[in-house]
């Protein structure tokens, strides 16, 4: 009994213990973030002089000055932030003007050492600056980072870096390949990243279509189609016809609206055998307003697909009266058959949909238009009402 006593006084005093020194660390915290933040607050204040000279110069001196007094690390931390964002914000020359800046006030060189830091915080956070202050000077340190955390979500934050301060298109390609897995399926995020860059990657991405990995081949398609040019026709073709359901919509969706396929080559695509490619080229199509392929949309309406059917009548009603009396025309052409009971449902509530858009003189003309042509075609419905 005395020794389960003791052990429960031992148990009381060592909670007690740790909840004392808890306490001392979160209050520790606390202190240190006030004093930081009163030490910014005094540092912003004291350059306030000195970043309003630079807003107010940005469109006067072609090489900004550096302040007068003098900076010191905590002070560089604090103009960082607000260059930074600056940049961030700017473009062309005010933010080429903003990186000039941020090399003559030593923040390149201040932020080469704290890359080499112990702390893996300091490194990340000094990446993240060397990145967006477009330091080429950073690329092989970034790089020996990238290798150590390849793993964790750190490295995409490298990788984001290496884009942007890269000046050669294959260090791009590099960081690209080492990040791109295919069990991830990241092909999206690393193409925002390459879009960091400011290079012409067009090269990079048609070597990576030929590789093996498919997320590399995806994120190629996806890169070429804010790069796209004359040649690219010959590299993507083939990949319409990929097993992969993203690699052949991604292909399709890169040769449709670059403009690389013909008249004929959209026609071809309404009679694809996938009918996702179908439906896409449709949407494309309306969305295009592109009236020359009214008469396919027409045809679509009667597609095996439902989806694809029901975009072709979406898409023809996006066509403007040539598109509408089509519609209408499939109805009555197929009266008692799904197909027209499918195009008269979307006819209806386009008309619905248009009789709430009547804030301009254009949508009302165009609603009393339609409603002129679907009375004469099916008569008076009590449920559309005229705008005007």
């Amino acid at each position: 009994m005395f020794f389960n006593l003791q052990m429960a006084y031992w148990v009381v005093y060592g909670l007690l213990a740790i909840m004392g020194i808890l306490t001392i660390v979160i209050m520790g915290i606390k202190f240190r973030n006030a004093r930081n933040q009163k030490k910014t607050e005094e540092s912003l204040q004291n350059f306030q002089s000195y970043l309003d000279y630079v807003q107010s110069q940005l469109d006067e001196e072609d090489r900004l000055r550096t302040p007068n007094q003098k900076v010191g690390d905590f002070d560089k931390k604090v103009l960082q932030k607000v260059l930074i964002d600056w940049i961030q914000r700017l473009s062309g020359v005010h933010r080429d003007k903003l990186i000039t800046l941020c090399h003559d006030l030593g923040l390149i060189d201040f932020n080469l050492k704290r890359i080499k830091s112990f702390s893996e915080f300091k490194r990340l956070d000094a990446a993240y600056y060397l990145g967006s202050m477009r330091s080429s000077k950073a690329i092989p340190h970034l790089f020996k980072m990238l290798k150590k955390n390849k793993e964790g979500s750190e490295a995409f934050i490298i990788g984001r870096s290496i884009a942007q301060a890269a000046d050669e298109p294959k260090d791009v390609k590099e960081m690209l390949t080492y990040l791109a897995k295919e069990e991830r399926n990241n092909y999206h995020l690393l193409a925002d990243i390459a879009g960091e860059s400011t290079l012409d990657l067009r090269v990079q991405y048609k070597q990576l279509l030929t590789s093996e990995n498919k997320e590399l081949v995806k994120l190629a398609l996806l890169g070429l189609s804010n790069q796209t040019d004359s040649g690219m026709d010959s590299n993507v073709r083939n990949y319409v016809y990929a097993k992969d359901k993203e690699i052949r919509m991604n292909a399709v969706q890169l040769l449709i609206t670059s403009g690389a396929w013909t008249s004929n080559d959209i026609k071809k695509m309404l009679h694809f055998n996938d009918s996702d490619v179908r439906a896409f080229v449709a949407q494309w199509i309306g969305d295009s307003g592109v009236v020359q392929f009214a008469d396919q949309l027409r045809e679509g309406v009667k597609d095996s697909d439902k989806i694809v059917a029901r975009t072709c009548a979406k898409s023809l009603l996006k066509l403007g009266e040539t598109g509408f009396i089509k519609l209408c025309d499939v109805t009555v052409q197929n009266e008692g058959q799904p197909v027209a009971d499918l195009a008269l449902e979307c006819i209806q509530e386009d008309l619905k949909e248009s009789s709430v858009q009547t804030g301009n003189i254009e949508h009302v003309t165009s609603y009393n238009q339609k409603l002129y042509l679907y009375q004469k075609y099916f008569g008076k419905d009590e449920g559309l009402t005229q705008a005007i």
